[in-house]
Formats: structure tokens, C-alpha cells, sequence
């Protein structure tokens, strides 16, 4: 199935606010666990402004997605990364209010990423951190 950034908005966006699996500021610790959870060498991204909280595997159509959990002054910042090959047709960058968050996608890492955020600001920061 292709993966398509619609979807994966959706399901990032319904899993909102779930706990992490493996809590910790350590970026060390949590690149580990996110790579012993088929991420490969994935490392989180540096988010401006935001403190690393942990890390929570699960899937979206058969592919590996692991979302890095961050503390940001507005409330929590979710970064989901796909494990790639990254699909044609995935965007460079989009955003749209989905369930009451803002929620972005960007074409970058491996298959992909998909950012939750509590509002428009805390979005911005974390995409322009990213690309």
C-alpha cells in the first residue's frame, strides 16, 4: 500500500498525547532504543525550545513510525518519523488544524515525518528546527 501523508496525519494525530514507551531526555538513549525498534540509525530531532520527553514505537500501513515526545511551553510536540523508503507523491512540507492540533508533514529522514503540535507556534518552531 502506498503510504499516504493523509493517513499518517490522521493516525499521528489520533495517537496524540499517548505516553511514551521508553521515557528520557537523554538523546543517546532514546536514538538507541528508536534504532533497536527498526529506525535504524534515526536520532531525535533537535527541536528549538523544546525538552526531548521519550519515545513510543507503532505502525501505519505495515511501515515502522517512531514519535519523539517533547515538552514544549505551549504544551506536548510530537515529531513521528517513518521508517523509509519514503513514498513518491509525500509532501516537502504541509500543515492543516486536524482534531484541534496543528499538524505538519515534512519530507524529510527516511520515510518521512509527521509533526503534532498544540498549536501554529509550537509547529513552526519544530519544522523550521527540522529542515
Amino acid at each position: 500500500a502506498i503510504l499516504g501523508a493523509e493517513s499518517v496525519m490522521t493516525a499521528a494525530e489520533h495517537g496524540y498525547g499517548t505516553a511514551p514507551a521508553m521515557a528520557s531526555s537523554d538523546t543517546g538513549a532514546v536514538g538507541s532504543w528508536a534504532a533497536a525498534h527498526g529506525m535504524g540509525e534515526m536520532q531525535p530531532p533537535g527541536v528549538t525550545g523544546a525538552t526531548l520527553m521519550g519515545a513510543r514505537g507503532w505502525s501505519v500501513e505495515g511501515r515502522t513510525a517512531i514519535t519523539f515526545l517533547y515538552a514544549d511551553p505551549a504544551g506536548q510536540t510530537e515529531v513521528t518519523a517513518l521508517a523509509g523508503p519514503q513514498p513518491s507523491g509525500w509532501p516537502m512540507s504541509e500543515t492543516r488544524m486536524m482534531g484541534g492540533h496543528a499538524v505538519g508533514v515534512l519530507g524529510h529522514g527516511p520515510g518521512g515525518m509527521v509533526i503534532v503540535a498544540p498549536d501554529e507556534a509550537a509547529l513552526t518552531r519544530a519544522m523550521s528546527a527540522i529542515q
